[in-house]
């Protein structure tokens, strides 16, 4: 168990077609997104995208950040001081990814 994120094309959806699929990302499993959960905490202000819509379950989907929220995620993200932790580095510029792929597709970053 973990937690995975997508971001479909326009006009595409969840039936499994693979080019309906613009990025996808494995982000931990249970145990890395707890971890990474306590070093954001350490970092994020109030009101954080990450701790609210992202890292509050390691096992949340069906959920989404819409695509009117996703340059504010981005934003946040390249705010992660990360230099000296290798595993948030990856979960950082994994979401970044991810947003870069929502923003040029006008999509919302989904869980799933």
């Amino acid at each position: 168990m973990g937690l995975d994120a997508v971001v479909f094309r326009r006009g595409g959806d969840d039936l499994g077609d693979p080019s309906h699929v613009a990025a996808e990302a494995r982000l931990g499993n249970i145990a890395m997104i707890g971890e990474l959960r306590s070093r954001v905490e350490e970092q994020a202000a109030a009101g954080s995208l990450l701790l609210e819509r992202v890292l509050y379950s390691a096992t949340h989907s069906g959920d989404e950040i819409a695509a009117e929220l996703v340059a504010k995620l981005t934003a946040e993200l390249q705010t992660l001081r990360c230099e000296h932790d290798p595993e948030l580095r990856e979960f950082r510029d994994t979401m970044l990814a991810l947003a870069q792929a929502a923003l040029s597709e006008g999509a919302a970053i989904s869980f799933v």
